[in-house]
């Protein structure tokens, strides 16, 4: 997708059992990691865990974990009601070369949702 005249990228593997992310920033010459994620068989659950880049003081940033609640008509919906925001990530397969993804949840005592539309390369 195409986002303020940069490139974001999703990158999707299949490693040791589970499926890897990686997202960049492509903007000109430069490439920015964005985020780290994962989705594996967590107890028996599928979980979407994100790996928080470590802040200056922090020792270790620790993973958040987002657990499959719905699967259906393609829309995949992962939730951990105890995280800051967002407390749902989404992802909806439009399509063999689409997928619209979406964070949500209450920020600042309001629902807010960022929309994520990607297409496959």
């Amino acid at each position: 997708m195409t986002k303020n005249g940069a490139a974001i990228i999703e990158q999707w593997s299949f490693l040791n059992g589970s499926l890897k992310c990686m997202s960049y920033e492509v903007k000109g010459i430069d490439t920015t990691l964005i985020e780290n994620a994962s989705i594996s068989c967590i107890g028996g659950k599928s979980v979407f865990t994100y790996y928080p880049e470590k802040k200056e003081k922090e020792e270790k940033a620790e993973p958040v974990h987002f657990v499959l609640i719905s699967e259906a008509n393609n829309i995949y919906i992962f939730e951990n009601k105890e995280h800051d925001f967002p407390q749902r990530v989404v992802y909806q397969r439009v399509n063999d070369t689409e997928c619209h993804a979406w964070i949500e949840g209450m920020e600042n005592g309001k629902m807010s949702k960022v929309d994520f539309n990607y297409r496959k390369q």
